[in-house]
């Protein structure tokens, strides 16, 4: 069983309506979490659109699956939150928060239109997120902005990384073969 700081954690969650949009907890599982019906990923949000496409590029993606699991893996939480980054369909923005033991990045998410391309720039996304909590030594603003202007190409007037560019190109390939299988049955 948890500590009571995880459990009023954990209830403050579930009041303010976040849920974790990682793989499940088992119920087996004795855990508050499970317990209220909370998943045990880092990655959270608010919104059911975004709930339901991170939880069906999960199922039909393997890369999209390690992301979230090597996410889980690190100090950080990763919210996704419906807005808009100006051309782009998502954006990790590069701030950075410290609460408690936790590194806490945000994405941005235009989820007015939900598509496969869609799904790859969360995938996207989340590797930028992967990258930024895999560095345990990133904790501010500047040091993000450092790492992308050591480690990131312009690619038409933003900074990419070539890893992203093909987290998401994978997550599109895997999610569309696994719909093109779907739809073949």
């Amino acid at each position: 069983m948890g500590t009571p700081s995880r459990h009023v954690v954990i209830v403050a969650l579930a009041t303010l309506g976040l849920t974790c949009v990682g793989p499940t907890v088992s119920a087996a599982q004795d855990s508050p979490a499970s317990a209220l019906g909370l998943h045990k990923s880092t990655i959270r949000t608010v919104s059911p659109v975004l709930r339901k496409l991170v939880g069906d590029a999960s199922e039909r993606s393997q890369t999209f699956r390690e992301l979230v699991a090597a996410i889980d893996a690190t100090d950080g939480l990763v919210y996704l939150t419906v807005g808009t980054c100006g051309r782009l369909r998502a954006c990790l923005l590069h701030r950075m928060s410290v609460a408690g033991p936790h590194r806490v990045l945000n994405i941005i998410v235009d989820a007015q239109h939900h598509d496969l391309t869609l799904t790859a720039a969360i995938g996207h996304e989340l590797k930028h997120a992967l990258e930024v909590l895999g560095d345990a030594r990133l904790r501010t603003d500047l040091d993000i902005f450092s790492f992308y202007k050591m480690h990131g190409v312009e690619v038409k007037g933003v900074i990419e990384t070539r890893a992203a560019i093909a987290a998401g190109e994978a997550v599109r390939d895997e999610v569309s073969r696994s719909m093109a299988t779907a739809s073949a049955r």
